[in-house]
């Protein structure tokens, strides 16, 4: 129990302490953090009772909430944003 306390205090200090555990206490589904000046970003996925980190897959983050909604995490480097258009083509598949 202790070791999941420490990850835990450990996750909202990196992403906010007052807006995660405000976040995470009233039902957040899910909480994106994307850094604008660095490829740093963090999300998190309703898990029962809390928010729990979540590593993209293949590439991609996808939204829980948002039914269809995913990015690749390469498009969320600051200093090579792609194309809009690009981006969109690639979402629609």
């Amino acid at each position: 129990m202790a070791g999941w306390l420490r990850r835990k205090r450990r996750l909202q200090k990196a992403c906010g302490w007052g807006k995660f555990s405000a976040y995470e206490e009233h039902g957040v589904e899910e909480y994106w953090t994307l850094d604008p000046v660095t490829p740093d970003h963090r999300f998190h996925f309703r898990n029962g009772e809390y928010l729990e980190a979540a590593e993209p897959v293949d590439g991609w983050v996808a939204s829980r909430v948002i039914p269809g909604f995913r990015v690749r995490v390469d498009w969320l480097n600051p200093a090579a944003l792609p194309a809009p258009a690009d981006c969109l083509a690639e979402m629609a598949g």
